[in-house]
């Protein structure tokens, strides 16, 4: 039985800020002042905070006796046309970024790709990185302003809406990935590029016993302005298609993309269209649908590895479901309960000087610490214990 005294909390927001329809109730901080306040009660009272994203990285349940903080209601967004920049709270979900920046004529970093469900502060704090991150690489790279609230209540902040702004020890880096076990990020300021004249879309498909190595070597070290590079392997059939996303000027697109389509010839391919990435980023959601459930996957290898990779997960299975990313070196696939499955794909990924898959299922079950070293995870717990000597936020995430 949950048992925290939610009179007291409902005195710092007020009741229209607790959602009881939820068991247990959620708090939902509007502002700053109102969540270092919940933080600073949690702390003086030693009690565990889970902090609620939109649930989209797999983590085992908080405890029964945790308070649950949701940053739902911080959602507002202002676009810096003169600095390039968007100063957004935590809760605005990434699709609504990324259409306010649209407006403004701007690109945000994460594109559409985690649709409406995924907030810009969980995207943030769990690490992620969208269609564009050849061009952008991840997203914390964007991200070159932070405030946060950490575990004893106090507001920090890092960064500014200039790179210039950066001094000393850059917290926005610290703090990104970190799953909220130092601190709930409450507002991200993100730079924002001018989108570009042209950005098209390429893509071909291929029979499902193509090798594919050469072609995606080919194309990560020869063709000028990729943006995005990423294949799909949705396990329903033995079809692969590969998609390709070129921005720049419209003369420079348009070289670009006579090379892939010509890569993509050479390389097998009879079906090779041609589309705008908004059309292609739409569709693609239907895709990404098959790349769910306990059997995900997620391994990194290096990308000069990545061809190479891909072709050992099919030799392996062409009924897996498949997310590449060459440029990232990133692949979500979706095993069959099979150990032996994980077992080949750990040694084909060790083998190129890649790492081991993480686990959906044994995130949920036992938290990211098997995501680090024990080294890593040494550093990891003495900061916890230096931050947050109690453990009090988001305990159950490091287990």
């Amino acid at each position: 039985m949950n048992s925290v005294d939610y009179v007291a909390y409902e005195a710092i927001l007020g009741p229209a800020h607790i959602d009881t329809s939820e068991d247990p109730p959620v708090l939902l901080p509007p502002g700053e002042g109102l969540l270092a306040g919940v933080l600073g009660k949690a702390h003086a009272d030693r009690q565990p905070v889970a902090i609620m994203g939109a649930g989209g990285f797999p983590v085992p349940d908080p405890a029964p006796d945790s308070l649950l903080l949701s940053t739902k209601a911080l959602t507002s967004v202002t676009i810096d046309t003169g600095d390039f920049v968007t100063i957004a709270e935590a809760g605005a979900a990434a699709v609504h970024v990324a259409k306010e920046a649209a407006r403004a004529g701007f690109g945000l970093p994460l594109d559409t790709l985690y649709a409406s469900k995924a907030t810009i502060g969980g995207a943030f704090t769990a690490g992620v990185f969208g269609l564009s991150s050849y061009r952008a690489f991840d997203f914390r790279s964007a991200v070159i302003g932070v405030r946060a609230v950490t575990a004893a209540g106090e507001i920090i902040t890092g960064g500014g809406r200039t790179v210039k702004n950066v001094t000393g020890y850059d917290i926005s880096r610290f703090l990104a990935g970190t799953m909220g076990l130092f601190g709930v990020v409450f507002e991200l300021t993100v730079k924002l590029a001018p989108v570009p004249k042209a950005r098209r879309v390429v893509i071909a498909e291929f029979p499902g016993d193509t090798r594919l190595s050469g072609v995606i070597r080919a194309i990560g070290s020869g063709v000028r302005h990729v943006s995005m590079f990423e294949i799909i392997s949705s396990g329903a059939d033995e079809r692969i298609v590969c998609a390709v996303s070129v921005e720049g000027l419209e003369s420079i697109v348009r070289e670009s993309i006579d090379e892939i389509v010509g890569m993509f010839g050479s390389a097998g391919s009879s079906n090779v269209r041609e589309t705008g990435f908004a059309e292609y980023a739409t569709d693609r959601g239907e895709a990404s649908a098959t790349i769910t459930g306990d059997g995900l996957c997620t391994i990194s290898v290096p990308p000069s590895s990545a061809g190479y990779f891909f072709d050992s997960i099919r030799s392996m299975s062409r009924s897996m479901p498949v997310i590449a990313h060459p440029s990232a070196g990133k692949f979500h696939v979706v095993c069959p309960d099979d150990g032996d499955i994980v077992r080949k794909l750990t040694e084909s990924s060790l083998a190129l000087g890649g790492k081991k898959p993480v686990e959906g299922a044994r995130l949920r079950s036992e938290g990211i610490g098997d995501l680090f070293t024990d080294p890593e995870q040494d550093v990891i717990r003495a900061l916890k214990r230096e931050l947050d000597p109690g453990n009090l936020l988001n305990p159950h995430v490091l287990m």
